[in-house]
């Protein structure tokens, strides 16, 4: 009995130790940047915006997140975009300029 345990215990550790290490690597791509202000809606996934956050055309997953310089940003709204976008949510003036700085299009790493 306490072998089979044993066993057991062994396979799932096994298994819990697999997954964790076949997450995937971060992904570098070319995006288009832009921002968005408050709608009055929530978002796609449900939740009130804030900044932080970002719209994300739809080859990439709700929940992903993604860096833009030194900035990290969390994919939970979408919208109508058709190319590798990042719609930035921005309340602030700081938050757009900050979008405006980057250019139209940058480096973006996408993290599970």
């Amino acid at each position: 009995m306490i072998g089979r345990i044993l066993v057991l215990a062994v396979l799932v550790l096994s298994v819990w130790v697999s997954v964790g290490m076949l997450r995937a690597e971060p992904e570098s791509r070319m995006v288009r940047v832009t921002y968005y202000g408050p709608t009055g809606n929530p978002t796609a996934s449900g939740i009130w915006p804030y900044e932080g956050m970002a719209a994300c055309s739809w080859e990439m997953p709700l929940g992903v997140w993604v860096r833009i310089e030194e900035t990290l940003l969390r994919c939970l709204d979408r919208g109508h975009l058709t190319e590798p976008w990042v719609d930035v949510y921005c309340e602030t003036i700081l938050c757009r300029h900050w979008v405006a700085g980057i250019g139209p299009y940058t480096d973006a790493t996408i993290e599970e």
